[in-house]
């Protein structure tokens, strides 16, 4: 079935099948407008999901309230698609397809998408088949990467080969040492020279181009300037990582800023996303980071391209006992998967994570510094100081240290590496 069979059709059981809106007139008002058979008439749906989601705390956002998002965002694509296939459309004109793919993608984003997913899945895949053809060419750039130029003081404990999960466990999980293992990654698909999904710039440009993905926008989550948007893969890619960064003053309109707590991801912290926006660096280049992003969730053909380590499965012996002791077997959960993607110079303050953390590198070298939790008091988190959200980021910044506002950050003791791809 092509694009325009699946959308006249898809079209009409939407229209069909409407949710029950609990009572709620600017639900019921929503849904209404979504079945009403002019565009202006979905667009003005979703402008209603969307000011009920912004105007809700990420944690109080219902399942009622996701599943309305989703029903008006895939009502207006719709037909936003059967208007580009109408006899009216300048069949040249792709700006139609290009706007159905944004808005499904924030639906995505915003939702998890926990009604419609397989018809949103659907229509972005084919619509991508349709715009990927049509990207800008890529800039004619030709850098290397670049090791970060930062002397290693303190050596992590390197392997060139990988452990076994016994090995791991015993010499570093639960004596909470860490470790490099090197050339553990070869097997993955992003690798494989041999395969077209190996990754590089240019083909993640190609792969993620038309999609519409969260970008950090700042030099730190703890600086006031600190924004986010959602933007195209393409103009992410083009900007930040091929180009230079962006002036602060340049206009944002091509893009949806995330302001509201209601657009936080389910599986990101809390704090990254509440993080002060600002606009006090009119002139300044700022600097894109697409940063732990659940892209695998939402581009699912790129988790392909991986395999979770098993390391990811192993847990400490001792809450292994305690959960034995509670469950009568030890119980594992499911790891976590994020994505960072950025250019050169990206940075992201010292801080704590509530996991351990598996880092697998895939293109380009990152350096790395790490502090043990009995060094907490040295390194000065924003706790200590009643910092609320950002509790588990350090006052201290790394590079440059105050040590008259934090003089005992000087004997704070860490282990630091550089790792590059398939580490």
């Amino acid at each position: 079935m092509d694009l325009k069979q699946f959308a006249n059709q898809a079209e009409q059981h939407l229209a069909a099948k409407i949710p029950n809106a609990s009572g709620d007139p600017e639900y019921s008002t929503a849904y209404s407008l979504a079945v009403m058979p002019r565009l202006l008439h979905k667009k003005a749906a979703l402008a209603v999901a969307n000011s009920l989601f912004e105007s809700t705390i990420f944690s109080d956002v219902s399942l009622a309230l996701r599943s309305l998002h989703e029903h008006c965002s895939l009502a207006y694509a719709l037909a936003l698609i059967s208007e580009h296939y109408s006899a009216d459309s300048q069949p040249s004109s792709y700006s139609l397809l290009e706007k159905a793919i944004e808005i499904l993608d924030l639906t995505v984003i915003k939702t998890g998408t926990p009604i419609h997913g397989p018809d949103i899945y659907f229509l972005i895949t084919h619509i991508e088949a349709v715009l990927a053809p049509l990207l800008p060419c890529s800039p004619n750039d030709q850098r290397q990467f670049v090791a970060p130029s930062v002397a290693i003081a303190y050596p992590i404990k390197t392997y060139s080969s990988p452990q076994s999960i016994e090995a791991f466990q015993i010499n570093h999980l639960d004596v909470e040492v860490p470790c490099v293992i090197q050339n553990s990654l070869n097997h993955w698909p992003a690798f494989d020279e041999n395969c077209r999904r190996k990754w590089s710039v240019e083909s993640l440009r190609l792969r993620i181009g038309c999609r519409w993905i969260p970008v950090e926008l700042g030099e730190k989550y703890t600086d006031d300037s600190w924004g986010q948007k959602v933007m195209r893969g393409v103009d992410f890619i083009d900007k930040f990582v091929l180009g230079s960064g962006e002036h602060s003053e340049e206009d944002d309109s091509s893009s949806e800023s995330i302001a509201s707590n209601a657009t936080e991801f389910d599986n990101q912290s809390t704090q990254r996303k509440r993080a002060k926006l600002s606009s006090n660096m009119a002139g300044k280049l700022r600097i894109g980071y697409l940063a732990q992003h659940d892209i695998f969730a939402q581009i699912s053909s790129l988790r392909d391209d991986i395999a979770v380590p098993d390391y990811c499965y192993c847990s400490k012996t001792s809450d292994n006992k305690q959960s034995e002791a509670k469950n009568g077997k030890a119980q594992l959960s499911d790891p976590k998967i994020s994505f960072w993607f950025g250019p050169g110079g990206t940075i992201s303050p010292l801080h704590t994570d509530p996991h351990n953390n598996i880092f697998c590198q895939i293109l380009g070298q990152k350096y790395l510094r790490l502090y043990a939790p009995s060094e907490t008091n040295r390194v000065y988190p924003f706790s200590n100081s009643g910092g609320g959200m950002l509790g588990n980021t350090s006052q201290v910044e790394v590079e440059t240290p105050n040590l008259t506002s934090f003089p005992q950050f000087k004997d704070a003791k860490y282990v630091d590496c550089i790792i590059g791809p398939g580490d």
